[in-house]
């Protein structure tokens, strides 16, 4: 997992936005939710282990660096191969599920609804030979990709304590 510890931040606006809003309505993501994620300029997510066990693994998500985007979003602990029950945002509850199929390339994070009422989301990243990374959002069908660089983190105390 070590080559992911890092902060990255959406390359461009360069990927299908219908798709990204259908992936996140399958997802149940409210509208306003959906407007606010859509509307920011770079999205950033870090990758991180925990300071206190590092076989725990954190993402740290923020649709913007400052203003009404930066949110921050946090999934994890999560432990490779096992689930850890995570609360999204607006209250709702899922099993997270880290998967390495291809150690130090590729990763999949699994989100499934404890009650099972809203589909399952994959997100696949993925690192490319440029050093960039790719993101396959999955959900109830839909399919959006999306491409990110690394970048400097964002500055959190918050963030470095986990």
């Amino acid at each position: 997992m070590e080559p992911f510890f890092k902060t990255w931040e959406l390359k461009d606006q360069e990927y299908d936005k219908d798709a990204y809003d259908k992936v996140m309505k399958a997802w149940d993501m409210g509208f306003i939710a959906r407007k606010i994620i859509e509307s920011a300029d770079k999205p950033v997510f870090r990758v991180k282990a925990s300071v206190n066990d590092p076989t725990k693994i954190y993402i740290i998500g923020r649709a913007a660096r400052s203003g009404l985007g930066a949110v921050r979003n946090v999934v994890g602990p999560m432990t490779e191969n096992q689930d850890s029950n995570q609360k999204r945002p607006d209250g709702k509850q899922f099993h997270a599920r880290l998967e390495v199929p291809q150690p130090g390339k590729k990763f999949v994070q699994i989100m499934t609804h404890t009650k099972n009422e809203i589909p399952v989301m994959t997100v696949t990243r993925e690192l490319l030979e440029d050093g960039s990374l790719k993101q396959t959002e999955e959900c109830g069908g839909f399919t959006v990709t999306k491409m990110y660089v690394p970048s400097e983190h964002v500055e959190n105390k918050d963030d470095e304590e986990l």
